[in-house]
């Protein structure tokens, strides 16, 4: 039997809706999504079998792939993949491949999320080719959504027990048994949970021989327990043996995971009691450094051989390490523990039994370098004799690598040998003529009214696995007319001319400022023929500044540029806005060094673009998270609008994360907060632009419909006559649940980047009543939901009347709306 531990903190079950089966080659796999590879993996002899559930580690995203297994083999070249396996029924978003075990012939894999969470559990039987082929799929008789069969996993020759942590508000666990000569399963029994209520039994499941396992690691209050169970005569009759739980209080969530070789069982508790404060993000308190627990059963029961802690607790302080989220017993006795937040990167520890015979001790340590804060190495393991697999869920931006090692026979050190990706077969680049709007369609892309000229997966402009690209601004050359997008990717800028929209030229990159660490969040903006680039969350990065003109005779592009200047008087932040009539920039939401304004209007006078200097600060503790006045975005202008008391003044419209603040920034040194205006159901008040007579302002919520359950796009629409009232005039609902983004206005048009359902165009002629009527979508598969994926940002500013959008991990679309003629 072998069982496999991965990544997922047992928290409340989400519902979702499915993922699809069968043995099929990684080419047929539909593009998109490459999320959660590595979560789980286990190791076939000289093949490696990872799962993929598609479920993003990184943000909220909607579901967009299906889940798969895939499988690698190893060649004289290295490893490479074989092919994966899939449900035949599957959805997107079931989490197939959340679980894996194997067993001879016989692979299983469950989907916990499948049928509205029900779940369900696929039985696989090796070909001779060596592929897999679909056997059974087993799920539980009068199941309801929720229940999340699948959760835990654990097979054993033709015994095979999924849990059900969600069951009956307990938790319970399936046991099945497969009738060889019929070649067909049925459920012969279950665990009944002894626990208290929602102690989630069956999170996590084991077997040997006549006994079962499963863990209820919100069982005591979150403490968590681990129940026995033994069968001496019908199939259908299991009873409690033992229920084990350490002699220590000092533990949180023990159950949530376990694996067990034999009479052997290791258990992790993910979490030590004493973190109970800092489960949040920001919390205060120690960090989350969980045990893992060494069990050995014994004609008196279970005896605890050892508690595995962090060596140095003190030293790890500074560390959210989660040790314990992945374990695993190997053939020669020692025990690998995973910790995917050691070290900012993750690391795998190999403990075996001191020399002197007084304990356990570390005897070898695996992690990764060069990788970027956050790629959670050891959030998976599979261990056999020779070969080692460590995951990194989150590596990569989120799409996760495993990483493969070999046991060096002569030393007995563990030598890494590779890492495994899920390559996919990804979209690609659409070019030379334009593909017109039909019935609903262009190529794969859903539009109503908008053609699309010309589209560039990420990987045609500079990206590597995992890469996305954000947020964009435009450039038209005054010299040579040239249009040029500016677009954001978590490691750089790209520069794309686009003058000839059918054939979009890839001119080069500039990479993110050298030391700082590649991340979802970059904005560029334009002033003087000067790009002015900000990222956050990045550490030491300031914003960047460009030269445009260079752009004009780049030879064999694409070429990597240098910055022209470098303003460090900020590290990171979120947004940078330009009021391109005063020559001042304004960054926002700055964090992580210098000189922060509190999160508000770090203002900068950029009139001599490559000689910045600092004007002052504003914000509005009245506003933002925890009233720090942070503002997200904004738009600065010469207020031209109807209230003659500003006219003439520099006014910032501010998305402050609560509300729309309005501030007088025409003295630097003295801006004034002039109103704050706040709207019902906030969720995260994000973006806005006014329109061209300022006297309304259009503004978005990036959270609002996945967190405060709007089930349609909603736009605030204020009145901004009076700024020392203004007033929510209307909200405009949207004909979707998707979650907003950017937005700009240009005439009676809104250009709105809505995540999953791409661009959407809102005729805002009236302008309390605005109707949508044209839309292109950019991710061609899902569902138009809540959640943080798809169209990023828009920019339709160009004269040409094309309009550029980035979709976050598709890539960079030109298109145009269907009644304006083609170029």
């Amino acid at each position: 039997m072998k069982t496999t531990i991965s990544l997922a903190f047992i928290c409340s079950l989400i519902l979702a809706p499915l993922a699809t089966a069968q043995t099929t080659s990684s080419g047929q796999l539909a593009p998109g999504l490459r999320a959660g590879f590595a979560s789980v993996a286990l190791i076939d002899g000289e093949n490696v079998l990872v799962g993929r559930t598609a479920e993003s580690m990184m943000f909220p995203e909607p579901p967009m792939h299906a889940g798969g297994v895939h499988v690698f083999g190893h060649t004289d070249e290295g490893w490479s993949e074989k092919h994966v396996v899939q449900a035949s029924d599957g959805e997107l978003g079931d989490l197939f491949g959340y679980r894996l075990a194997l067993s001879g012939d016989l692979l299983a894999v469950s989907a916990p999320k499948a049928d509205e969470g029900r779940g369900a559990i696929y039985v696989f039987g090796r070909m001779p080719d060596g592929a897999w082929s679909e056997e059974a799929r087993l799920s539980l008789p009068d199941s309801q959504p929720g229940d999340s069969l699948g959760w835990g996993l654990a097979l054993e020759d033709d015994l095979l027990v999924a849990g059900a942590p969600g069951s009956a508000g307990k938790g319970t666990a399936a046991v099945f048994r497969r009738d060889a000569d019929a070649n067909a399963w049925a459920m012969v029994g279950t665990l009944d949970s002894p626990a208290g209520d929602h102690a989630k039994f069956g999170s996590s499941v084991a077997i040997f021989h006549n006994h079962a396992v499963a863990g209820a690691p919100r069982d005591e209050g979150g403490m968590g327990s681990v129940y026995v169970f033994g069968i001496d005569g019908e199939p259908s009759e299991w009873e409690l043996h033992h229920k084990i739980a350490p002699a220590d209080s000092s533990h949180l969530f023990f159950g949530a995971h376990m694996t067990m070789s034999g009479q052997d069982l290791i258990v992790s508790a993910v979490r030590g009691a004493q973190d109970a404060v800092s489960l949040s993000f920001g919390g205060a308190g120690r960090v989350q450094t969980g045990a893992v627990y060494y069990y050995r059963h014994s004609r008196d029961g279970w005896e605890e051989v050892v508690a595995l802690r962090p060596e140095d607790e003190t030293a790890s302080q500074s560390q959210t390490m989660f040790f314990g989220t992945a374990a695993a017993l190997a053939p020669d006795g020692r025990i690998w523990v995973g910790a995917p937040m050691d070290m900012g990167v993750g690391a795998a520890y190999v403990y075996g039994p001191s020399e002197d015979g007084s304990g356990w001790a570390v005897e070898q340590t695996l992690t990764v370098s060069g990788m970027p804060p956050g790629a959670s190495f050891g959030s998976s393991l599979a261990v056999s004799e020779n070969l080692a697999v460590i995951g990194a869920t989150r590596a990569d931006f989120g799409d996760g690598r495993a990483y493969i090692h070999r046991r060096d026979e002569a030393s007995g050190e563990w030598m890494r040998e590779g890492y495994v990706t899920d390559s996919g077969l990804g979209l690609t680049s659409i070019t030379g003529e334009a593909v017109r709007c039909m019935d609903g369609e262009a190529a794969e892309f859903g539009c109503m009214q908008v053609d699309l000229l010309s589209f560039l997966p990420n990987s045609a402009v500079g990206a590597e696995q995992g890469v996305i690209v954000n947020d964009l601004w435009g450039w038209t050359d005054p010299e040579t007319g040239h249009e040029i997008a500016i677009v954001g990717r978590s490691d750089g800028t790209v520069f794309i001319d686009v003058t000839d929209p059918h054939n979009p030229l890839y001119l080069g990159q500039l990479l993110a400022t050298e030391g700082s660490i590649p991340n979802a969040w970059r904005d560029p903006k334009v002033y003087a023929d000067h790009a002015f680039i900000v990222a956050d969350n990045v550490g030491q990065h300031g914003m960047q500044i460009f030269d445009l003109r260079r752009l004009r005779d780049v030879e064999n592009p694409p070429v990597t540029f240098e910055v022209d200047a470098l303003y460090d008087k900020v590290a990171s932040a979120h947004n940078v806005v330009i009021n391109e009539e005063t020559g001042f920039a304004y960054i926002v939401a700055a964090s992580g060094g210098g000189e922060t304004c509190g999160g508000g209007l770090h203002m900068v006078d950029v009139r001599e673009p490559l000689n910045p200097t600092f004007a002052g600060c504003f914000h509005d503790p009245t506003t933002g998270i925890g009233g720090r006045g942070a503002t997200h975005d904004g738009q600065c202008v010469i207020y031209r609008g109807p209230d003659k008391q500003y006219q003439g003044r520099e006014i910032c419209f501010g998305a402050n994360e609560t509300a729309l603040s309005i501030a007088d920034v025409t003295d630097k040194k003295s801006p004034v907060a002039v109103a704050v205006v706040a709207y019902p159901s906030v969720g995260y008040t994000h973006q806005g632009w006014l329109t061209e007579d300022h006297r309304y302002f259009y503004m978005d919520d990036e959270g609002d419909e996945l967190f405060q359950g709007l089930d349609r796009t909603r736009t605030m629409i204020y009145d901004v006559s009076d700024l020392d009232d203004p007033i929510l005039a209307a909200e405009f609902l949207g004909t979707n649940g998707a979650s907003d983004h950017n937005l700009y206005i240009k005439g009676d048009l809104m250009y709105q980047s809505n995540y999953v359902s791409g661009l959407r165009v809102i005729d805002i002629s009236d302008r309390l009543n605005p109707k949508e009527v044209a839309a292109f979508d950019t991710v061609p598969w899902g569902e138009n939901i809540a959640g943080f994926a798809g169209s990023w940002s828009n920019y339709p500013y160009f004269e040409s009347g094309n309009i550029v959008v980035t979709s976050v991990r598709e890539g960079v679309f030109v298109v145009r709306k269907t009644d304006e003629p083609l170029p």
